[in-house]
């Protein structure tokens, strides 16, 4: 096998990872940019394979930031490694489970697979809960009232959303809980606690 960068093969393996477990869209644009960097790097698909044959388990440690990217990391480690088994929180010296790191058991094919769909999942969740907020604030009117004039130039004006983003931002909003009343009791059980 010829010397390669290492930053290009690491690329590489990740790519063929989903080109041997993705979904049908994911696989078959993996398939043509990992086509496309072998044949740029000049790699045979025999140096990529090696790595993947008969692959041993090891123990990966993976970061999340939240509960909710907690969530996300998890079920993805389930989905790729097809077991709710092999999760693990680690713990430090004292015996004290560490905070925002899980650790799985998985292939070293299985683990680039979890970053790839972990990166992906957590951008698109990201932008997703940027939307969720603002059809929050739209639903429970928690912007300022604008003046007149402000709304003229707020109409004018080029849209932070496309489209697509604010036909999905208004379904959003007709499915939110339209419980103000709720805003009332809570006032009410909390007036004596904020005085």
């Amino acid at each position: 096998m010829e010397t390669h960068n290492k930053a290009v093969m690491e690329k590489l393996k990740k790519i063929y990872a989903l080109v041997l477990k993705g979904e049908d869209g994911e696989r078959q644009a993996a398939e043509k940019v990992f086509n496309d960097l072998c044949k740029k790097y000049e790699v045979a698909l025999s140096d990529i394979q090696d790595d993947f044959d008969n692959a041993p388990l090891y123990y990966y440690h993976f970061n999340y930031s939240n509960s909710y990217t907690k969530i996300l990391l998890i079920q993805i480690i389930k989905k790729v490694t097809q077991s709710a088994d092999k999760i693990y929180h680690l713990r430090d010296e004292n015996g004290k489970r560490r905070r925002n790191v899980l650790s799985a058991e998985c292939t070293y094919e299985q683990k680039v697979e979890i970053d790839i769909l972990y990166d992906f999942y957590k951008m698109l969740w990201e932008k997703e809960l940027t939307t969720f907020m603002y059809a929050f604030c739209i639903k429970h009117k928690l912007e300022r009232t604008l003046s007149d004039e402000e709304k003229e130039r707020a109409l004018n004006a080029p849209s932070f959303f496309s489209e697509d983003e604010s036909r999905r931002m208004l379904e959003m909003v007709k499915g939110l809980s339209d419980d103000e009343a709720d805003l009332t009791k809570y006032l009410m059980k909390n007036k004596g606690e904020q005085l």
